[in-house]
C-alpha cells in the first residue's frame, strides 16, 4: 500500500516527466515593415528616434543573444520614390541585419530585376517571390527552430504591383496559394504569410479558408495587431518607427500567439556605420 509521501513522491515523478517530455517550445518572429528609406530620426516631436540605424542596431544586439530568432521583412525598406544614394545605404545596412524571410515590396522594384538580383546574390536571408514568377526567388521557406517547422509564403496585392507594368508573370488566383499552404500544412508547424498588399486584402485573405496562424503584412502605412476569421494580422507601422516582435508558444497541441510593438527610442543603440553613411547622404544633399 502507498503512503501518502509515496504518492506525492510519485505524482512528482509523473509531472516531471511530463514536462521533460513535453517540452512548451518557443518561436520568436522579429518583424518590420514600410521602412520607407527613412535612414535616421525626423527629429520630430512624435518620433524623434525613428530610423533604420537604430532598428539595425536593436536587431544586431538582440540577435547576438539569441541567433535562432526569426527576422522577416514584408516589403517596402526602399523609399517612396527613386534614389540610388539613399536605397545603396539601406541595401548595405540589409545586408548586414540577419534577416531570414524577405519579400519585396513595389519599391524594391523601381529598378527593375537588376537590384532584385543583387538582393538574392549578396542579403544573407531568403527572398520569396510572391505570386511573382522570379526564378532566382523562392516560393516558400521552411525554418526549423528546435523541434519545430515554421513555414513562409509571400503574397503580392495586384493594385500595388500591376502599376509597376513589370516584365514577369504574375498570379492572382487565389486558388493557387490555397494549395500551397494546405501543402505546407500537412508538414509544418506554424504557417506565416508575408503579404505585400495591405490589411483589406490580408483581411480578405483571411476569409477565403486560408490555412495560416499568422499574416505579417505591408504596404499600406499602419500598425496592424487584430484578429479576422481565427487568424493573427500583424503590420508594424511606418518610417521606421516600431518593429514587432511576435513569441509564438507551443504546448498540449495549441498554439499561443502574442504581439508587441517595439517603439524606436533613446535606449536603443544605433547602428554607427548605418547613421554615418546617413550623415554624409544628408551632406551631400545639403542637409535637407
Amino acid at each position: 500500500m502507498l503512503t501518502n509521501k509515496k504518492l506525492l513522491i510519485w505524482f512528482l515523478f509523473l509531472l516531471l516527466f511530463a514536462s521533460v517530455e513535453n517540452p512548451q517550445a518557443q518561436v520568436t518572429i522579429l518583424y518590420s515593415s514600410n521602412i520607407n528609406g527613412a535612414l535616421s530620426g525626423c527629429g520630430c516631436p512624435s518620433s524623434p528616434y525613428s530610423g533604420l540605424d537604430r532598428i539595425v542596431g536593436h536587431f544586431m544586439s538582440i540577435h547576438d543573444n539569441d541567433p535562432e530568432l526569426i527576422y522577416v521583412d514584408s516589403g517596402d525598406f526602399f523609399g517612396t520614390y527613386p534614389d540610388q544614394l539613399r536605397d545603396k545605404i539601406v541595401t548595405d545596412a540589409y545586408q548586414r541585419i540577419p534577416y531570414s524571410i524577405f519579400l519585396p515590396g513595389d519599391q524594391e522594384f523601381f529598378y527593375g530585376p537588376v537590384m532584385i538580383e543583387e538582393m538574392v546574390d549578396n542579403f544573407k536571408g531568403h527572398i520569396l517571390r510572391g505570386n511573382l514568377h522570379i526564378d532566382k526567388l523562392l516560393p516558400h521557406v521552411i525554418l526549423e527552430v528546435g523541434s519545430k517547422k515554421i513555414a513562409f509564403v509571400g503574397w503580392h496585392g495586384y493594385d500595388c504591383m500591376n502599376e509597376l507594368k513589370l516584365n514577369y508573370q504574375f498570379d492572382t488566383e487565389f486558388q493557387m496559394l490555397k494549395k500551397e499552404v494546405m501543402d505546407l500544412h500537412k508538414t509544418t508547424d506554424l504557417l506565416v504569410l508575408v503579404s505585400h498588399s495591405g490589411f483589406e486584402e490580408n483581411s480578405k485573405l483571411a476569409t477565403l479558408g486560408l490555412k495560416v496562424d499568422i499574416i505579417i503584412g505591408g504596404h499600406t502605412q499602419e500598425k496592424i495587431d487584430t484578429s479576422v476569421n481565427g487568424i493573427r494580422i500583424f503590420q508594424s507601422g511606418v518610417d521606421a518607427e516600431y518593429v514587432g516582435k511576435i513569441d509564438v508558444s507551443f504546448a498540449s497541441n495549441a498554439v499561443k500567439i502574442q504581439n508587441e510593438f517595439v517603439k524606436m527610442d533613446s535606449s536603443i543603440t544605433m547602428d554607427l556605420k548605418t547613421h554615418e553613411q546617413y550623415l554624409q547622404f544628408r551632406q551631400t544633399r545639403g542637409n535637407k
